[in-house]
């Protein structure tokens, strides 16, 4: 157990990964996966330097077809884009650059990565006692992670206090929000009628989903419409699923060797490229 602060960048690949590849690509027919992998490192390195990690951890996505999301609700991200032949060969690309220079990467079939980066801020907390962790992602939903010595980190660092200024809520009832209003990306439909007023407004009145549900013959005194209302007790058990999708599940395991995701700052400084 260490008794100072470590600062561990946790790296949401797959996204930082498709953006760097398409600010090449986009309109490119030759694909060039070199130059897409320097914008990546750039990204990295960005921010590497302001906060100076002594851990990174890379982490993939793999094929999720059959991950329990799926199984519990089959429309389940079916509404997005697949990923084109190339870009899937571009990670490939990545991944084995990155292992070329010895960086680590984690990718386990049939789990999410949004899975693995909420275990391991599980896992690293209880290894070390004074911990700084930054998820570097543009994935809103690693908003319930955010706590004291918890970040998201895309363009700038969100913590607790910014959080709040920008959505106006608490990171732990972002999964309430998600169910109430939906979330497209995710293809979860949300409760019709309720938009982002309407749920911040029940929200910050009644708490989470379980204190709502106990109290509906109370929304109506707070200007909630009785459609709403009957839209929340037909959707009780979707409202469950749905809580259930939006929500980490960290009752997987990791085995992870804390040594072999140490920063090689030097290695790094050299990656970078202007």
């Amino acid at each position: 157990m260490f008794n100072y602060y470590k600062n561990i960048f946790l790296i949401d690949c797959t996204l930082f990964a498709y953006k760097a590849y398409y600010i090449i690509n986009y309109k490119s027919k030759i694909k060039d996966f070199d130059k897409s992998f320097n914008v990546f490192i750039n990204m990295i390195y960005s921010r590497y330097n302001k906060v100076n990690p002594d851990y990174i951890f890379f982490i993939f996505d793999k094929k999720n077809k059959f991950n329990y999301r799926n199984k519990i609700f089959n429309d389940y991200k079916s509404n997005r884009k697949k990923y084109s032949k190339n870009f899937k060969k571009y990670i490939c690309f990545l991944k084995k650059r990155l292992f070329y220079f010895n960086l680590n990467i984690i990718s386990i079939i049939n789990i999410e990565s949004d899975d693995v980066i909420s275990y391991l801020t599980y896992k690293l907390n209880k290894l070390f006692k004074y911990i700084y962790i930054y998820i570097l992602s543009y994935d809103k939903d690693f908003i319930q992670l955010v706590n004291n010595n918890i970040f998201i980190y895309n363009n700038s660092i969100l913590n607790v206090k910014k959080i709040y200024k920008n959505y106006g809520l608490y990171p732990y009832l972002l999964k309430d929000y998600l169910v109430l209003c939906g979330d497209r990306s995710d293809n979860i439909p949300g409760i019709k009628g309720i938009g982002k007023k309407t749920a911040l407004k029940i929200l910050n009145k009644f708490g989470d989903i379980y204190n709502i549900y106990n109290n509906l013959n109370k929304l109506k005194k707070i200007g909630i419409n009785i459609n709403i209302i009957n839209n929340l007790k037909i959707n009780f058990y979707n409202i469950r699923i749905w809580y259930r999708l939006v929500s980490f599940n960290n009752n997987i395991h990791i085995s992870i060797k804390i040594n072999d995701y140490i920063f090689n700052k030097s290695l790094f400084k050299n990656l970078y490229i202007n």
